[in-house]
């Protein structure tokens, strides 16, 4: 039993390793035809840390995670000098827009990979606006329309806001049903967004500018509150978004909408959906 509990580890582990191999392997080659030399080396540095072979010898690990521990602490002085040369070919391909006939096929390759690039790096602390830029990369349903059930929108301030403006409402509504009527919702300014971890900027991220509507129905003591966040997911010909602050990333959405109109990315509306209960005062 305990062989088997070995072997079935080891396959997880080997399955494991070869994805993320693979995925490294995917990130160099765009790192070279992107011309970041410094993304190059870490990526390769990393690909030689977790290569799915030798995995039963002790030595072998042992000194891959020495040379883990000096990858990251040579990733302090190399992530500001790296992420200079993401800004500055984003610079370079941002030259040419609005035509975006003037981007050759590599041209698109490396955008294409950027995108793919910020939804991973963004599935952790921006998970929504991550999961929103992966899904450009796929066609879209018929009716144009992707459906989500979350309440992330509650994080934010200006979202609680016009929800409190519903409750208020239906604590004075002698109705069965109501409903809210679409209204548009925006975050203006870009310092928002430099708030890492903040969760106003995460939700901006998702939903800036969003429509926000609500369907109420009264159920005995209670109002079932149905709210929907709409975006529409797209690109718009020029727009420089923030992404870091220290060191600063700017990427031009431009360059996105370049591959909308080649047909490389597909634009789509996404409704957020969650439900809140509001009890009814007994007064």
């Amino acid at each position: 039993m305990l062989k088997i509990m070995r072997l079935i580890l080891l396959s997880f582990f080997l399955l494991f390793f070869s994805l993320l191999s693979v995925l490294l392997l995917t990130g160099a080659i765009w790192a070279i035809i992107f011309n970041a030399p410094y993304c190059i080396f870490l990526f390769v540095l990393l690909l030689f840390i977790f290569q799915p072979i030798f995995l039963k010898q002790k030595m072998v690990l042992i000194s891959r995670s020495v040379i883990f521990v000096f990858f990251l602490f040579l990733l302090v002085f190399i992530y500001p000098v790296a992420i200079s040369e993401v800004n500055k070919t984003i610079a370079d391909l941002s030259q040419k827009l609005p035509d975006y006939t003037a981007y050759s096929t590599k041209d698109k390759i490396a955008i294409y990979g950027l995108n793919i690039a910020m939804g991973i790096s963004g599935l952790l602390i921006y998970p929504e606006a991550a999961i929103e830029t992966l899904l450009l990369i796929f066609p879209t349903p018929e009716d144009n329309q992707r459906n989500f059930n979350s309440g992330f929108a509650l994080k934010s301030q200006k979202i609680k806001q016009k929800i409190e403006e519903y409750h208020a409402v239906l604590r004075n509504s002698q109705q069965q049903k109501i409903e809210f009527p679409a209204e548009r919702i925006a975050w203006k300014g870009l310092e928002i967004y430099k708030k890492l971890l903040d969760h106003e900027a995460r939700v901006a991220l998702a939903l800036n500018p969003c429509f926000i509507s609500a369907s109420a129905e009264k159920i005995e003591d209670y109002w079932k509150l149905d709210i929907v966040c709409s975006i529409r997911c797209e690109y718009p010909q020029s727009s420089p978004s923030p992404l870091i602050s220290q060191p600063e990333l700017i990427v031009e959405e431009g360059l996105f909408w370049v591959l909308q109109k080649s047909g490389w990315l597909y634009p789509y509306t996404a409704n957020w959906h969650f439900t809140q209960h509001l009890k009814l005062s007994s007064d």
